[in-house]
């Protein structure tokens, strides 16, 4: 990911260990959990014989409750289960620690899950389970669908992305962009852009190993698969603030991410904000007005995004854009319950 400086000028030119489980809340301690799907049948049916209780023995178990904690079928406290379920668990589970970062959809799938159980809020957490995981299948590339963010210079979408990934990181990665150009004072390479040659992204354009790229006068900026695909395998979605014409290039493609356009209340209201900057010429700032209006007449022509944010005040946008990527993305649901 490009620091924000470095964004933001390249974005304008281009614009037209053991005891008890950690956390204090249930979701907490449920997050904490690695139930891992690295054994077969026979190894799991021995194991829950010798290593951990079964469903019948935690159920029988009464733990103590409080006034605010919902109680289960058994007259046992859901706190009480989750400590059962930590304190027992197989110690192998202690030997494995870098399996989920090997297996990061694991943690997805299990997040989805315990949306389900937030939702549901089912009496027997056990047959839910069951039931849930026979009749759903939560595909992995859908979990980790790439999102496009897209909008006309000054409407706000920096500051909204900041927000998403102050509440969301752990979901959601930048790829790191390529380009031509040479790389200025405090850029590292592979952190702020893969900085390589023309030819050499021409001919990975030609290959098709591009998502998406731009001309800006003598150099190229881009979105090479390859950077998609190693956000994903991070276990997070991918998300592109891409300008109209990357859409564009985007929608040619068959990596069918999901669109969020963020629009103005009105063009003048995105004027006042590109004067009230101050950073800008009047010159510059016309010709980021026709681009804008362009790109708005993109983004609300129907079929274009799968939703508009109007950014009119900051706090709505954001409850708007959040609200809009808990439905895209069902294992959000456990963070925002």
């Amino acid at each position: 990911m490009a620091s924000s400086t470095a964004l933001m000028e390249d974005r304008m030119e281009r614009s037209p260990n053991s005891g008890s489980p950690p956390g204090n809340s249930l979701e907490g301690q449920l997050e904490s959990f690695s139930l891992l799907p690295h054994k077969t049948e026979e190894e799991n049916e021995e194991t829950a014989q010798t290593a951990t209780p079964g469903v019948s023995d935690i159920l029988s178990v009464r733990g103590e409750t409080s006034e605010n904690t919902p109680m289960g079928t058994s007259g046992q406290s859901k706190k009480g289960i989750v400590d059962m379920l930590y304190n027992n668990r197989p110690k192998e589970l202690e030997t494995r620690p870098r399996y989920i970062d090997a297996h990061p959809e694991a943690r997805l799938v299990l997040q989805a899950f315990f949306s389900a159980v937030l939702a549901e809020e089912p009496e027997d957490v056990y047959a839910f389970a069951r039931q849930y995981f026979q009749r759903v299948k939560v595909p992995k590339e859908e979990l980790l669908r790439p999102l496009v963010i897209c909008g006309p210079s000054g409407v706000g979408k920096g500051t909204l992305m900041n927000m998403l990934f102050e509440e969301f990181g752990g979901y959601f990665g930048f790829s790191v962009s390529h380009t031509t150009r040479a790389p200025r004072p405090g850029e590292v390479e592979g952190v702020h852009y893969n900085f390589t040659s023309r030819d050499a992204m021409e001919a990975a354009i030609e290959e098709g190993r591009f998502l998406e790229f731009a001309r800006v006068h003598t150099n190229l900026y881009g979105t090479s698969l390859e950077a998609v695909r190693q956000v994903q395998r991070a276990g997070k979605v991918c998300v592109l603030d891409i300008d109209v014409q990357g859409v564009m290039k985007v929608k040619e493609t068959d990596v069918n991410p999901h669109y969020v356009f963020i629009a103005p209340p009105s063009v003048e209201h995105l004027e006042a904000r590109l004067r009230g900057r101050g950073t800008e010429s009047a010159k510059d700032i016309e010709t980021r007005l026709g681009a804008a209006r362009a790109e708005i007449d993109y983004g609300l022509a129907k079929g274009n995004f799968e939703h508009v944010v109007v950014n009119d005040t900051l706090e709505k946008a954001y409850a708007d854009l959040k609200t809009t990527l808990v439905g895209f993305y069902s294992h959000l649901a456990a963070k925002t319950a």
